[in-house]
């Protein structure tokens, strides 16, 4: 499962309260990570365009940063984090995509 957002919201009432006021960004970016998932790993099939093509440095720092965010709220609550997994995946895929370096990322 790439887009844990679903779950998010069907199962916010079994979160832990300090994770609420996050919820909305947390639904956010799993479902934007989720469409761009395939298209950063393998391009635009459509226009053939490669992925390194597609994505700025600035996209790639904008999802790390929200992977920094996940990680964090993981790390925070760790009960919750296996759902998050998936979406930090995406995320450094990005990243490393657009070659932006981020100390402590692998």
């Amino acid at each position: 499962m790439h887009d844990v957002s679903a779950f998010l919201v069907e199962h916010s009432g079994r979160l832990p309260a300090a994770l609420m006021p996050h919820l909305d960004r947390l639904v956010s970016v799993s479902r934007r990570l989720r469409r761009e998932r395939e298209v950063s790993f393998y391009g635009d099939e459509e226009s053939g365009a490669a992925p390194d093509r597609l994505y700025t440095g600035g996209d790639a720092e904008q999802a790390v940063g929200d992977a920094r965010l996940v990680v964090e709220l993981c790390e925070r609550h760790p009960a919750v984090s296996i759902g998050y997994a998936t979406t930090v995946n995406v995320h450094l895929c990005v990243h490393r995509r657009s070659s932006v370096r981020v100390e402590g990322a692998t």
